[in-house]
């Protein structure tokens, strides 16, 4: 809190020059007004907290204790490259192959073995759906024969690892071991039959092949044994050799021929369609030299001359001569590309006619080795796959041997010595952490909905107006008035303190305030009021009263709430004539002071007799009343009734010299004493501050223990 406590001096951040009226929610409280509310309740967070605890730690005791199992299974990466031949096994090291494991020990072929052996259904509640209730047996059934699924088994990787933890929890720590040790036993069986299976499915189709190819080649040599023995040689194809040699001569040559006549084919069309190859254009370059030249003589004759000049006539003329030698030469060219396709289209067909005649000749000869060739390829094809599949027969079974030890049990789960719940260990600590930032919390969010005016700052801020003093909650009677020539004396909560206690320090700092502050020279009234009953507006108004007179001051304290006075009650001074026979012209004022028993200098004008409507004749004679006063008292104090819903109020305010309002901390709300403001204000009544009442932050205030301290050792004196 930002407010000095002791004699409470007002906050030291300077008021605007006009008085305003602002929002509170925009005024923004700093990080250690939160931490100065947890510290106010750190006695009530603490409680609640082990209150909660304490229940929280109760209803885990009652609940039963859980246990869990844990078994682990090893995918042994190194024995994965161990396999014979090409057949080698998935790197197990992989992300999507360990998923895979991790699904295949949840799935039903591997869970419902265990569920069944040890009602894992039944111990889990999945056939009830509640305590007392089952499912009717045709629901039972359908459960039954569902894929099992299991909440309370849980499959983890172990990070970095190939290494996968297999978890069940249940209450018997036995039955928990039993179940995680079952599932991996069930896991592996499950991959060895699926392999042996797997592996006896693949030997089974191997064997029948083999015996197929074994017949397939025993025939086929019988057969080549026939066909030599039919031919009288062991290798008829040496015969054909020679006659092969020679048609792959002929076969060569007459490529090269078929080349030839297809290029000249095609250099004798493109000359017959005016296109000429290159080498036969060099002839005619010359020509088309003398062509282009007289081209050029011609435009130039015609563009120097004009068409109808005999020059460009002469022009005209061996261009003509130009183009027709080259005409001549290129028909020539072109006849000689035709003769020279004939030659070549003639020595194609010689030596077509030759190939045929030779691959006959070879035809007939190879004609009969030919069945022999098939049927001595077969032989050897039909060998060399029985021999392959013989060879891989013996890796598979070999490989299927190195593939049972891939994955492996490599812990089993034993019953645990103690269950993982209740774990007090790190529960206690936990709902201690835990119930005392909820509680922490709930002080902090009630602490920012409280509508009540607690923070001095933040008063000031909204309304514009300082808190002069904020004084503190007691126990029982604030005040009470004993022996005539006894002083007045304060209680607070720790018991009575020494004259001059922190209470009346405060109302104490209150006077010096309302006679030193800037502007209060000549002023001589106070009104005390507040914004509702029981705010303490009497108390404060007796207080400064008696402080005014403990100076020596006359002092007269004016009961003004006509409908509720309890300044006589304070006093311990009976009710008798006042203010109302005063106003109704029963009495005259000079009779009506009374000196309050006890304290110098203080006399009371009590409210006198009861009234209805007090409103309708206080109004009047108010200004009358406090100018005969004035004559013969040094200071007035006016204990009012509250503004809000009693009209006299603003009649007494408008008279007296300054007004002080009074606001209990914690029960007062802003929006209350806002509207007490902007009453005040219209009216323009000079507002002196507020005093804020019973605050309960004082006594955590290390000014209110620096002063108890002060006192009690000058008590101790």
């Amino acid at each position: 809190m930002s407010e000095s406590t002791g004699t409470l001096l007002a906050p030291s951040i300077p008021l605007p020059p006009a008085r305003r009226l602002a929002d509170p929610a925009d005024f923004q409280r700093p990080l250690l007004y939160y931490v100065g509310i947890v510290r106010q309740n750190l006695g009530k967070i603490a409680l609640v907290t082990l209150a909660l605890t304490i229940l929280g730690i109760g209803i885990c005791a009652l609940l039963p204790q859980i246990n869990a199992g844990t078994a682990m299974v090893a995918v042994d990466r190194q024995a994965q490259p161990q396999g014979v031949g090409d057949d080698k096994l998935l790197t197990t090291g992989d992300d999507q192959f360990m998923a895979t494991q991790m699904n295949l020990l949840q799935a039903d072929v591997v869970l419902r073995p265990v569920a069944e052996k040890y009602n894992l259904l039944e111990r889990e509640h999945q056939l009830s759906r509640y305590i007392f209730w089952r499912y009717s047996p045709d629901k039972e059934r359908m459960i039954r024969e569902a894929p099992i699924k299991l909440k309370k088994l849980k499959i983890q990787r172990e990070p970095n690892t190939y290494i996968l933890t297999i978890t069940y929890k249940d209450r018997d720590p036995q039955i928990a071991a039993d179940v995680a040790n079952g599932i991996a036993d069930s896991y592996l069986q499950n991959i060895f039959a699926t392999r042996v299976k797997e592996t006896g499915r693949l030997t089974t189709s191997m064997e029948q092949q083999l015996m197929d190819l074994k017949q397939k080649m025993e025939s086929s040599h019988l057969a080549l044994m026939k066909y030599q023995k039919e031919l009288g040689t062991a290798d008829p194809e040496q015969k054909t050799s020679v006659l092969v040699a020679k048609l792959q001569a002929l076969n060569a040559e007459y490529s090269a021929a078929e080349g030839d006549r297809i290029s000249k084919q095609s250099t004798f069309s493109a000359a017959r369609k005016g296109t000429l190859p290159s080498l036969q254009a060099t002839d005619l370059q010359k020509e088309t030299e003398a062509a282009n030249a007289a081209r050029a003589n011609l435009a130039l004759v015609a563009s120097t001359y004009g068409t109808g000049h005999p020059e460009y006539r002469k022009a005209a003329a061996q261009l003509q001569d130009a183009e027709q030698t080259m005409e001549i030469n290129r028909q020539q060219i072109v006849a000689r590309t035709g003769v020279d396709y004939h030659q070549s289209e003639m020595r194609e067909r010689m030596l077509s006619q030759a190939v045929t005649d030779t691959k006959r000749d070879v035809d007939d000869l190879t004609a009969r080795s030919f069945e022999y060739t098939r049927l001595k390829h077969e032989a050897d094809a039909a060998e060399v796959v029985y021999q392959d599949l013989f060879s891989k027969i013996k890796q598979a079974g070999i490989n299927s041997e190195l593939k049972n030890n891939v994955i492996r049990l490599a812990d089993a789960a034993r019953p645990p010595a103690k269950p993982i719940f209740p774990n007090w260990f790190l529960m206690v600590p936990a709902c201690l952490v835990l119930f005392g930032a909820m509680s922490s919390l709930y002080f902090v969010s009630r602490e920012l909905t409280d509508e009540s005016v607690k923070d001095p700052l933040h008063i000031q801020h909204a309304l514009g107006v300082r808190v002069i003093c904020t004084l503190p909650k007691v126990d029982g009677k604030l005040l009470r008035l004993v022996a005539p020539n006894s002083t007045l004396r304060s209680f607070d909560k720790h018991g009575p303190s020494l004259d001059g206690g922190f209470f009346f320090e405060g109302v104490r700092h209150l006077r010096s305030y309302m006679a030193l502050a800037p502007g209060a020279t000549g002023r001589k009234s106070v009104l005390v009021t507040s914004a509702l009953p029981g705010e303490g507006k009497s108390t404060i108004a007796l207080s400064l009263a008696m402080a005014q007179a403990e100076q020596g001051k006359r002092t007269l304290l004016i009961d003004a709430d006509l409908r509720q006075s309890t300044l006589e009650k304070l006093v311990q001074l009976e009710r008798q004539p006042g203010i109302s026979d005063f106003l109704t012209g029963k009495r005259e004022l000079t009779g009506l002071y009374r000196p309050v028993p006890g304290t110098q200098n203080l006399f009371l004008l009590g409210s006198g007799t009861a009234m209805p409507l007090p409103i309708s004749l206080l109004g009047a004679r108010i200004n009358e009343m406090l100018e005969h006063a004035y004559k013969e008292f040094d200071a007035i104090v006016v204990d009012s009734p509250p503004l809000l819903g009693c009209a006299e109020t603003l009649d007494l305010a408008v008279a007296t010299d300054a007004t002080l309002l009074a606001a209990r901390s914690g029960e007062t709300s802003m929006g209350s004493l806002r509207s007490v403001m902007e009453t005040l204000s219209r009216v323009n009544v000079h507002v002196a501050g507020v005093v804020l009442n019973q605050s309960s932050t004082i006594a955590s205030d290390k000014t209110y223990k620096a002063y108890r301290r002060y006192y009690t050792a000058l008590r101790s004196a």
